[in-house]
């Protein structure tokens, strides 16, 4: 019944908050509604038309609400991004995801003008490129959620983490939020089209100042983040 109600329902409420979304875009003086609408309508909706709860935990408060940070998650389900932006709705934040999604009717031409980074996967010189330009958005203080496993988890265990986010954290000083999100996968695992009822956790770390940071560190920061995201997982997993 759970899928049922997943693609008669919430898929269609989707698309319809992304074509509100671009139209208000679209319009002149339209920006503040189409964020409004991405974080809080279309994120909300999916996560309360699906009965998902959504819990945040960690240090959320703690963060400035006037900085830039590049949030950095591990991944596990299509139901990561509108839970993490919901518990975070009082915050617009870009997320970075494959060109691939160009092509998706409506979707792929609301990212693509809301400026999202869309990053072409075979192309590692497109890929560069994109990502310089997230630094810059990230300079002129919008903020980042980033997935650098690359993709979803098949079993859970998180996946060593591509270097791009930390690059880009290193370079603009930024500092790095880990986030580890719990209990997606049991709502729709990455290889099946089935839907459940759930709850999702999501815990917000404390704040990574990158500031010492030197490019050949990148790798070393990676691997902190990597092993603070794993830890929590562990945990918060015990406690579902």
């Amino acid at each position: 019944m759970q899928t049922v109600i997943f693609y008669l329902i919430v898929m269609p409420f989707s698309y319809l908050c992304v074509t509100l979304a671009l139209i208000f875009g679209l319009l002149p003086g339209g920006r503040p509604v189409m964020r409004w609408l991405d974080r809080v309508v279309w994120c909300g909706g999916w996560c309360v038309l699906s009965r998902t709860r959504v819990t945040l935990l960690g240090d959320y408060a703690q963060l400035d609400s006037e900085q830039a940070y590049i949030f950095v998650s591990n991944h596990q389900s299509h139901f990561d991004i509108p839970a993490t932006k919901w518990a975070m709705s009082d915050r617009m934040i870009y997320f970075v995801t494959k060109r691939d999604m160009l092509w998706v009717p409506i979707v792929g031409l609301y990212l693509w003008c809301a400026g999202y980074p869309l990053v072409d996967r075979r192309r590692r010189d497109k890929a560069l490129g994109v990502m310089k330009k997230a630094a810059d958005a990230v300079r002129n203080g919008s903020s980042l959620l980033v997935y650098p496993e690359g993709t979803r988890s098949r079993d859970g265990q998180i996946a060593p983490f591509k270097m791009g986010a930390f690059v880009m954290a290193i370079e603009t000083g930024v500092p790095i939020v880990p986030i580890t999100v719990t209990g997606s996968m049991d709502i729709m695992h990455r290889d099946s089209r089935l839907v459940r009822r759930g709850d999702v956790t999501v815990h917000v770390g404390q704040a990574i100042d990158t500031s010492s940071y030197a490019y050949a560190d990148r790798e070393s920061l990676a691997n902190e983040v990597r092993l603070l995201i794993e830890k929590r997982y562990e945990q918060q997993s015990l406690s579902q």
